[in-house]
């Protein structure tokens, strides 16, 4: 078995999860706070909402999949630039 699934590796990538979930779900808050101080017409506001929640899953989904896909800065990474 890969070195990448030991136990401490599996509890680091849950624990960043939840963190960066925890972030977007401030990011949602943030965008719903802007559509009530902005006040959009109606159809410009739904627009709003749909196209910064679509933004907001699919960069969580990317951030989240990053551990197995090797994509984005990564420990190993950073080793090699030192």
């Amino acid at each position: 078995m890969p070195t990448f699934f030991s136990r401490q590796n599996t509890l680091l990538w849950i624990l960043r999860a939840v963190y960066h979930i925890s972030l977007l779900s401030l990011f949602c808050l943030y965008i719903a706070y802007l559509k009530i101080l902005i006040v959009f017409p109606k159809n410009i506001g739904r627009k709003y909402t749909f196209l910064s929640f679509a933004i907001l899953v699919v960069t969580g989904v990317a951030d989240l999949a990053s551990p197995l896909t090797g994509l984005g800065i990564s420990s190993g990474s950073l080793r090699n630039l030192v």
